[in-house]
């Protein structure tokens, strides 16, 4: 998955878990597994953006 897809995934789960909220409220087990997933998407990104900076150190993609 590159960083791009990650940052549709994020967005999409993001949303996902607003309205689980909103809908169903903060401490629904709903709503915290989907925060959960959304962490975890989260970290990947990060992974992901800290390896291509490190490979590719001129990627114009994203500044730290």
């Amino acid at each position: 998955m590159n960083l791009a897809d990650l940052e549709k995934a994020i967005s999409q789960k993001r949303e996902e878990m607003i309205k689980l909220g909103m809908d169903k409220g903060l401490s629904c087990h709903e709503t915290i597994k989907c925060s959960q997933e959304l962490d975890r998407l989260l970290n990947v990104y990060d992974d992901l953006l800290i390896e291509t900076k490190i490979t590719n150190p001129m990627d114009q993609y994203h500044d730290f």
